[in-house]
């Protein structure tokens, strides 16, 4: 998404564009998760900024962010951790427990280096049940110089 909360076509972006990255995820079944999530980076972008949790200050339309219970960046990626618990306490009588079995999370890239490259996919992994995964599929991208017509491709 562009700052402002537009719909990006990461796949063609001139270089030193600022954008955010939006991740979300949800667990499905009943049993609690220790997810961590990587998000690699393709060699042409880097991390621009953290985006705090929460509700984001001058970028309301990425509604509430889930406080990760760590995160980490590196060059090539972006790193949370969150833990999903089963909404209901009992089977029983489903009692809300208000945890969540959702998250929602974001960081800030700029497309800084020309070129043609491979957007990893992300990766949701349980720690405790390494089988237990979601993934996204990777992509190629491209940098283009600064105000480059796209071409369309």
């Amino acid at each position: 998404y562009t700052r402002a909360g537009a719909p990006l076509n990461v796949a063609r972006l001139d270089q030193n564009t600022v954008f955010v990255m939006v991740v979300s995820g949800r667990s499905v079944d009943s049993a609690p998760h220790h997810a961590v999530l990587t998000a690699g980076l393709p060699a042409g972008w880097e991390l621009a900024g953290n985006i705090s949790s929460g509700a984001v200050h001058g970028m309301k339309w990425l509604g509430t962010l889930t406080p990760p219970d760590a995160r980490a960046a590196a060059d090539d990626r972006y790193m949370a951790a969150f833990t999903l618990y089963p909404p209901c306490s009992h089977i029983a009588d489903c009692a809300d427990n208000g945890h969540d079995q959702e998250f929602r999370t974001a960081v800030e890239l700029r497309a800084v280096t020309q070129g043609h490259f491979v957007l990893p996919g992300a990766a949701l992994v349980d720690v405790n049940h390494p089988l237990q995964r979601g993934t996204t599929a990777a992509r190629e991208i491209t940098v283009l110089p600064p105000g480059a017509p796209s071409g369309g491709k």
